[in-house]
């Protein structure tokens, strides 16, 4: 048990109490009784007393999941300095994440295999460290917890403001401070799933900022609806994480667009469809039906706003994309024309002339990038 304690300590620190009292409380127990002692840093472990006062010790382990904003607590409740979460998650990370109830379960069937006869195990949780080093109660009542909860209010409010000013800088800053305070610590497989829903609660906050900076409903359910499929469909935290950036950055380049340029709502609802489409094979008539207007009243709106009618500007898409891909790209002429949405070699080749004035294998020619 000494070495268990001496070899899991932070700055010399993480008391399970006094060795002696721990002997005299195993000793006053019944044989087949276990007992789980929690540290003053949250790591368990558990003593069984066998017959013949024999003793099995089985950790450090541990049976939750930390945030950083409960490192926090634990650390400033201690008086170690609580910018050591980072230490605190390595000595934590080093541990098994055990249920004790399936560990007794366990334990009950390879002790009853090894003295053939059946037993029964009784699990006692108890706290046995000293009154000043008692273990921590994460909970309302803690002063820091209710602090860091109203940091985290702030964090969220700025974050919220920042989406509604379009500002994608300052918002992907709050939002990884948000993240940062709420993030376990320790890596497991449930940490996926919880990842999952904490971009739900993510594209909620962010959908009501959106609608505050005057997004349209339906661009707003698009946008949101086309985030939530690539989420349920990551299988990293990493894919998780790039998809919350990807999402902040669209919603800021929506907005600022609308700014920037005085755009109706249906303009911007337009342009969403076409920036994200314009190398598919679409009619515009199908995208006036999902707007529910007529396809020349959409026409109409577009065209008064960009200058330009939603076809020359998905064409002007194409052109742009495939200037692009000829200069960077070794593919051939057909393959990046196919790519770009033109519907063969041929007619990306005529429409590519009759508007840049020369065919796309001269251009490539004169704007190809050295390798």
């Amino acid at each position: 048990m000494l070495k268990v304690i001496k070899s899991n300590t932070l700055d010399d620190f993480n008391s399970f109490g006094n060795l002696e009292r721990i002997e005299s409380y195993m000793k006053s127990i019944s044989t087949n009784c276990a007992i789980q002692i929690n540290s003053t840093l949250q790591l368990k472990v558990l003593l069984i007393k066998l017959e013949n006062n024999k003793f099995v010790i089985i950790g450090p382990y541990i049976d939750d999941l930390l945030t950083k904003l409960d490192c926090s607590i634990i650390l400033r409740r201690v008086g170690i300095n609580t910018r050591k979460n980072e230490s605190l998650m390595l000595l934590r990370n080093k541990f098994t994440v055990l249920n004790v109830d399936k560990l007794i379960q366990k334990l009950q069937s390879v002790l009853s295999f090894s003295i053939d006869k059946s037993i029964t195990i009784n699990l006692k949780k108890i706290n046995l460290t000293p009154a000043n080093q008692s273990s921590i109660s994460l909970n309302e009542n803690n002063r820091f917890y209710n602090e860091s909860i109203i940091q985290r209010y702030t964090h969220e409010q700025k974050f919220m403001r920042s989406i509604q000013n379009g500002d994608f800088k300052t918002a992907i800053d709050q939002w990884h401070l948000l993240h940062d305070s709420v993030r376990p610590l320790k890596q497991t497989g449930n940490v996926l799933t919880m990842a999952q829903i904490s971009a739900a609660v993510n594209r909620t906050t962010i959908r009501i900022a959106a609608s505050n900076a005057g997004i349209p409903p339906v661009l707003n359910d698009q946008i949101s609806k086309e985030s939530a499929k690539k989420v349920r469909a990551s299988s990293s935290l990493k894919q998780i994480y790039e998809e919350h950036e990807h999402l902040i950055r669209t919603y800021c380049d929506v907005i600022q667009r609308q700014r920037k340029n005085n755009y109706s709502v249906l303009t911007i609802s337009i342009l969403y469809f076409l920036d994200k489409h314009f190398t598919d094979s679409f009619q515009i008539k199908y995208l006036a039906a999902e707007l529910n207007i007529s396809t020349n009243y959409l026409i109409r709106s577009f065209k008064a706003d960009v200058h330009t009618t939603p076809k020359n500007y998905v064409l002007n898409k194409r052109l742009n994309l495939s200037k692009r891909l000829l200069s960077e790209t070794a593919d051939p002429i057909n393959v990046i024309g196919e790519s770009c949405g033109f519907i063969d070699a041929n007619y990306f080749t005529r429409v590519f002339k009759k508007i840049v004035n020369m065919t796309p294998s001269e251009y490539r020619q004169m704007y190809k990038f050295p390798d």
